[in-house]
């Protein structure tokens, strides 16, 4: 286990190597020059040492003032509560760590009894300490529980738990299927009679392959203006009720005509029937009903030959049922593609932007230059909240989402944003819902997130120039400019507690790290003008929107930063993006 990690600019490496030799020499273990073996993830390594680590010492310099490395590290470190903040330049320290205590060794010349180094190590051995207590109580508990005597436990065989529904896309609706009529439904629950019965299953057979042949030939011949009704409606014909006949795909419709006709003279010489009674008494000539298909389907085809569309009249086997057609959007308007889908928020093409922050931006970062006129060339839609533990289980209840369950770090579930997410993670959720819908879910751009997280606005934030903690989530103790503290929830909170932006999208700032599709750059040179992504296989992605834990510069919709694509973490969801 590692005491201390020493966060810190490589640019400062001899000064930091007297700060972590006089810790060793004081008996703790500093983890402070890396070396990355051929093949780690450098990205990785770091998280894991932070996570191992009793504290964390940032070191602020003139040159680690600007580095990205040093802010995220020394982020972690105040998340925790194990962040010692040292200074070793006249600076300006960067926003949001302005109103720590920070040890000043500015003059520090590796003296060990100098009083700010003393203070130091007060409090190394307390965050030590503290450690060591928390993983002796961890280990007792274990000690306690593996002793006490559990009472034999009875096996029995495994019960198969019970499928959970799939969610049915609002787009499709359920196939027809037959329903036998009224006189069928009683000569099935009538007793069978000897004898005199007729022989229903050939009857019913032929009937069938009629319709099914027709319906196979006006899908070969493109007859797009025949409705289901037209091909299926209401018969009085006595059939046992028995599963829907699917026809096999058929070549020529010169074969669907002989194969009728050779079931016609079979069933004639095998049953002697040339005409069958409903329940009225009224009779249906078995071959008349035969030959007027046959001449249908040859009437059909005489037209199919002009280039003229195919409309039959055709012996029904089913009554029709209404099928639902495609729904239409209308930007601006949320919708659902099914029951368990997430929320999401259409937008048309044309849409315009001007991404990346202009000069004068309180906060403003280089990798957020130069500014972009961006024109959304294709209509797409957003995700109208960061996608939840309550989305994330619709999906592992279906067998999807390689059934990885996400840590929710103690803090609840339901609808809080899904954290401990990688890129690969939300892939995956994206690729389900893709299947489940037909439709093609994904990441947004950072130029569709951008566009939608200003909705309208140029202002660092969608509420203006200035944000709060009463209007978004994030560390309120390090505000924006000039705003007034506030509150710091140390947590996530149920998406759409804040107001909207404009746009009817929930957290935009705030909450958690958002994943885009586009591959990390350390500007927007180059970048698209119509909002495409940059993608592709890379290792980092960018990433938008703060999170609870960050000050509030960090929510700006310019901001971004970088973020590996395989890493989980405590701050870092993602909400979806639909083509339209």
């Amino acid at each position: 286990m590692t005491d201390i990690f020493i966060s810190y600019s490589r640019n400062d490496r001899e000064r930091v190597r007297f700060m972590a030799q006089a810790l060793e020499a004081d008996g703790f273990n500093v983890w402070w020059d890396p070396e990355i073996l051929p093949g780690e993830s450098f990205s990785k390594v770091i998280d894991t040492k932070l996570k191992d680590s009793a504290c964390i010492i940032a070191v602020w310099s003139k040159s680690s003032i600007h580095s990205n490395w040093v802010q995220e590290e020394a982020d972690d470190g105040m998340m925790r509560n194990t962040l010692i903040p040292v200074m070793i330049d006249e600076i300006d320290l960067p926003r949001g760590f302005k109103r720590l205590q920070t040890a000043d060794l500015r003059n520090w010349q590796g003296d060990v009894d100098e009083p700010n180094w003393q203070m130091i190590l007060t409090q190394v051995r307390k965050l030590v300490s503290n450690r060591a207590a928390a993983e002796a109580a961890e280990r007792q508990a274990a000690a306690q529980a593996k002793t006490k005597q559990q009472p034999p436990v009875q096996k029995s065989k495994p019960v198969a738990a019970a499928a959970a529904p799939r969610p049915t896309p609002k787009s499709a609706a359920p196939s027809p299927q037959p329903t036998a009529a009224p006189a069928a439904q009683a000569a099935a629950a009538a007793p069978e009679k000897k004898g005199g019965g007729l022989p229903i299953l050939p009857i019913a057979a032929v009937l069938a392959l009629i319709g099914a042949g027709v319906f196979g030939f006006l899908i070969m011949s493109g007859g797009d203006e025949t409705s289901s009704s037209d091909v299926v409606a209401r018969t009085d014909v006595p059939a046992a009720e028995a599963p829907p006949i699917v026809a096999p795909a058929i070549a020529e419709p010169e074969e669907v005509v002989e194969e009728i006709q050779d079931t016609v003279e079979t069933l004639d010489v095998e049953t002697g029937l040339e005409t069958i009674g409903d329940a009225d008494g009224n009779e249906t000539d078995l071959t008349a009903v035969a030959t007027d298909a046959v001449n249908g389907i040859n009437a059909a085809v005489e037209d199919a030959a002009d280039g003229a569309t195919a409309t039959l009249d055709v012996p029904a086997t089913a009554e029709a049922e209404d099928v639902e057609s495609a729904p239409s959007y209308t930007a601006g308007e949320a919708f659902r593609d099914c029951e368990s889908c997430p929320e999401i928020m259409p937008f048309d093409a044309g849409g315009v932007f001007t991404m990346g922050a202009p000069d004068g931006e309180f906060g403003r970062d280089e990798v957020e230059t130069p500014q972009v006129d961006i024109t959304i060339a294709k209509p797409f839609a957003i995700g109208v909240f960061e996608v939840t533990y309550d989305d994330w289980a619709a999906c592992i209840d279906d067998g999807g989402c390689n059934g990885y369950t996400p840590s929710d770090l103690g803090w609840g579930k339901g609808r809080r944003p899904l954290v401990n997410v990688s890129v690969e993670d939300a892939k995956q959720y994206l690729a389900w819902l893709s299947e489940e819908t037909g439709n093609n879910y994904r990441l947004p751009s950072e130029a569709e997130w951008e566009y939608a997280a200003r909705a309208g606005k140029a202002d660092p934030f969608h509420t203006g120039a200035l944000i709060t903690a009463n209007q978004a989530n994030y560390n309120g103790q390090y505000p924006y400019n000039n705003a007034p503290v506030g509150t710091y929830r140390s947590q996530t909170i149920a998406v759409g507690s804040f107001a909207a932006n404009d746009f009817g999208l929930y957290d935009m700032h705030g909450n958690v790290w958002e994943w885009t599709e586009d591959c990390w750059r350390s500007s927007h040179s180059g970048v698209p003008e119509d909002g495409t992504a940059i993608g592709g296989s890379c290792s980092s992605r960018v990433l938008k929107g703060g999170a609870w834990n960050a000050g509030a510069w960090r929510l700006r919709s310019a901001f971004r930063k970088a973020g590996e694509n395989n890493l989980r973490k405590f701050d870092t969801g993602f909400r979806v993006a639909r083509d339209l």
